[in-house]
C-alpha cells in the first residue's frame, strides 16, 4: 500500500512538500477542505497556498523539521481556493523514505471554537475507529516505551494472538523484532520519521504464526505524546502464488524449449506473437523473424492460396485446427512439410484472438509414405505385367498345340 493511498484514508488535510517548499501531493481531506480539487496542486509551492504574512513562519517550520525530525507551528493562515483564511495549527513532520529529495509532511489541524471541535472530533473519532477496526488490514499503535495501547482485528488474525496477548507485549522486547530490524525501524518512527519494510517473513512470537508483511509506520502524536501507527499488510497468499506462478511459467518454459515442435500463437491477423526457438531447427529462421509475419508468408504461393481459404473457413467458425498437413519453404530453400494443431483463444465477450498451437515437422514421414506409395505402384505395376506375360505364354502353347494337332 502506497503511502498516498494511506494519507487519503486519514481525516485530517495532508501534504507532502520538498524542503524547497514545492507541493508534491495533497490528500483528499485538503483538497476538499481547501476546495482545491479540481486543481493540479503539485504545480503550486507551499507559499502559494498561506497567507503572506505567514511564509517567514513556514519558512522556519521547514527549516527546523529538516533538523530535528519534527516541529508544529500555531496559527498558520491557510487560503483557501476562493480566498478565504482558515487558520490551523501545521505539524512538520520529516519524511526521510525518499532518497532524491528531502519531503516533508505537513498536517493541517483547523482553529475553530472548542465545542464544536470536540463535538466533530468525537464523532470523527468513533467512525475512524470503526474503520480501523475493520480494516482489511493490521493496524496497531506502539508509544514511546513500546507497548501497544490498540490492535484492531485484522492485525490479531494476522498474528494469530489474542486480544490480551496482543497489548501485553512489548516490542523493544522482541527477540524477533530485533532479529528482522524492526526495533531500529520503530525506534526511527517514534522519533518522527515515516517507514517501509517491504516483504518481511515474520513469525509472531506468541501465536507462531508465521506470514509475510510489508509494514508501514506513521509518526503520530495524540495529547502532546509521541506515538507510532503501524500498519500491516499481509501478502503471504499473493507471495505463495507468485512463486507457484514462476514455477509454473519454468516448468511450461522447459517443456517449450524440449519440444521436438515448434510451438506458436498468432493474432486475429494471423500474424505471430509468439513463436518458440524450436522454429529455427524446423524453417531456419530466428524467432524474431517470425513474429510479425504470417504462416502463408512461409508456403510456396499455390500452398498458401489452398491453405488460406481452409484457414478462412476455420476461423469464421471459432473451430480447432486439427492435422492441417501444409508444404514450407524454409530459409534455406528446402520443402519443409508441417503438420498443424492448434486451438482458437477466445475471451469473455465471445471474440476470437487468435490461436495457439503446435507445428510438427512430417516431411521425412510424408516423403517416406511417397517412395512406398511409389514402390507399391511399381509392384502392382509388375504384377500386372506378369499376369499379362502368363496369358500371352498360355496363348502361345495352346496355338502350337493345334498347330501339331492339325
Amino acid at each position: 500500500m502506497s503511502l498516498e493511498k494511506i494519507l487519503d484514508h486519514i481525516n485530517e488535510p495532508i501534504l507532502i512538500i520538498t524542503a524547497d517548499g514545492k507541493v508534491r501531493y495533497g490528500n483528499e481531506k485538503w483538497l476538499k477542505k481547501f476546495n482545491y480539487r479540481d486543481t493540479k496542486i503539485n504545480s503550486l509551492s507551499i507559499n502559494d497556498l498561506v497567507d503572506k504574512a505567514a511564509i517567514k513562519d513556514i519558512s522556519g517550520g521547514i527549516e527546523t523539521v529538516l533538523k530535528s525530525g519534527f516541529i508544529e507551528v500555531q496559527n498558520i493562515p491557510i487560503i483557501n481556493r476562493s480566498g478565504g483564511i482558515i487558520k490551523c495549527n501545521c505539524s512538520f513532520i520529516f519524511l526521510n523514505n525518499d532518497k532524491d529529495i528531502q519531503s516533508i509532511i505537513l498536517i493541517a489541524h483547523e482553529l475553530r471554537e472548542v465545542s464544536s471541535i470536540e463535538n466533530e472530533l468525537e464523532a470523527e473519532s468513533k467512525l475512524n475507529q470503526d474503520i480501523i477496526d475493520y480494516a482489511p488490514f493490521g493496524v496497531y499503535i506502539i508509544n514511546t516505551k513500546g507497548n501497544i495501547e490498540y490492535v484492531n482485528k485484522s492485525m490479531l488474525k494476522i498474528s494469530n494472538d489474542t486480544y490480551e496477548d496482543f497489548v501485553k507485549i512489548n516490542v523493544f522486547k522482541l527477540p524477533s523484532y530485533l532479529k528482522s530490524g524492526l526495533i531500529n525501524k520503530i525506534t526511527e518512527g517514534l522519533s518522527g520519521k515515516y517507514f517501509v519494510v517491504k516483504e518481511l517473513t515474520y513469525t509472531s512470537q506468541i501465536g507462531n504464526k508465521t506470514t509475510i508483511r510489508n509494514f508501514v509506520g506513521i509518526p503520530l502524536i495524540k495529547n502532546n505524546e509521541k506515538k507510532l501507527i503501524i500498519i500491516v499488510e499481509d501478502v503471504t497468499e499473493y507471495k505463495l502464488t507468485e512463486k507457484a506462478l514462476r514455477e509454473s511459467e519454468k516448468r511450461f518454459k522447459d517443456l517449450i524449449l524440449n519440444m521436438a515442435d515448434w510451438v506458436w500463437e498468432v493474432n486475429s491477423e494471423g500474424k505471430y506473437v509468439y513463436t518458440s526457438s524450436r522454429v529455427e531447427k524446423i524453417l531456419g529462421y530466428e524467432s524474431k523473424e517470425i513474429i510479425g509475419k504470417t504462416p502463408f508468408e512461409f508456403m510456396p504461393k499455390s500452398e498458401s492460396v489452398k491453405i488460406g481459404k481452409i484457414f478462412q473457413e476455420i476461423v469464421a467458425n471459432k473451430k480447432p485446427i486439427i492435422n492441417l498437413q501444409n508444404w514450407n519453404i524454409s530459409k534455406e530453400g528446402k520443402r519443409i512439410c508441417i503438420l498443424t494443431n492448434g486451438v482458437p483463444i477466445i475471451d469473455e465477450s465471445g471474440q476470437l484472438l487468435g490461436y495457439r498451437g503446435v507445428d510438427k515437422d512430417i516431411t521425412e514421414e510424408v516423403e517416406y509414405r511417397k517412395k512406398i506409395e511409389t514402390m507399391n505402384e511399381f509392384m502392382v505395376g509388375r504384377e500386372v505385367k506378369m499376369i499379362e506375360l502368363k496369358n500371352e505364354i498360355k496363348k502361345l502353347n495352346e496355338e502350337l498345340k493345334k498347330q501339331r494337332d492339325t
